[in-house]
């Protein structure tokens, strides 16, 4: 596992406003948001490494699904991945977006994994937050790791398998020959560097919405998923 953020602080995220009427809901770490961090040189407010907010995977999908940006629940969920010691008060915190029943819920988890010790307790902590967001919401997704984790990954599908969400795979785009966004240098920390930039996004949007597609037979793309 490399080490992307060595110099981070990881300042907590403020906890986004749970507003009525919710219709999709994202849990995950910094591909989903983070905040700005002076130390890393990351000035902006969205999914990391996107250009702009709407470019990130969360915004793309809202987009796709029609959905609006006060309808959707964005939620950096570190560091619910490799801190047991928060995992019980992370899942409490989500009691009053569960209860809102999204009709869409995308974890995107996996990537701090980094010891054995950690994967064993994401893997048990990773159930009950599938558990529960199956039993509130008809659609979760639960996206692979984007540095193509293999061990991690298997925990992630099988967490799947047993609760009947859906796996979406991203491994393979990180180095894929068609990346373009690996060509040319745009952020100096090499952990931002890292992350999906625009190309990545949106092929993060798309598999997810694919995905939902599959799940929702009578959607299309002229058929939005909610009225």
């Amino acid at each position: 596992m490399i080490t992307h953020y060595a110099d981070n602080k990881f300042e907590p995220h403020e906890l986004p406003e749970v507003h009525q009427g919710l219709k999709i809901a994202f849990i995950g770490n910094s591909l989903t948001l983070h905040a700005p961090s002076v130390e890393i040189g990351w000035h902006l407010h969205h999914g990391m490494a996107a250009s702009a907010t709407g470019r990130d995977y969360a915004h793309r999908l809202m987009r796709q699904l029609r959905i609006e940006p006060q309808q959707a629940y964005i939620r950096n969920f570190y560091p619910f991945e490799s801190d047991a010691s928060v995992a019980g008060g992370h899942l409490r915190s989500l009691h009053g977006v569960l209860l809102q029943q999204p009709a869409v819920l995308v974890i995107q988890l996996g990537d701090n994994v980094s010891t054995q010790a950690q994967l064993d307790d994401f893997a048990h902590n990773l159930q009950l937050l599938v558990y529960a967001a199956t039993r509130f919401s008809p659609n979760v997704l639960c996206v692979s790791t984007w540095w193509q984790m293999p061990a991690t990954d298997s925990v992630i599908e099988q967490v799947c398998q047993l609760h009947n969400a859906q796996y979406v795979y991203i491994g393979d785009l990180f180095d894929s020959p068609h990346n373009i966004d690996r060509i040319y240098p745009t952020y100096a920390h090499s952990g931002v560097e890292a992350h999906p930039k625009d190309w990545g996004m949106e092929q993060i949007s798309e598999r997810l919405y694919r995905a939902i597609l599959g799940r929702l037979p009578g959607m299309t793309p002229a058929r939005p998923l909610l009225p």
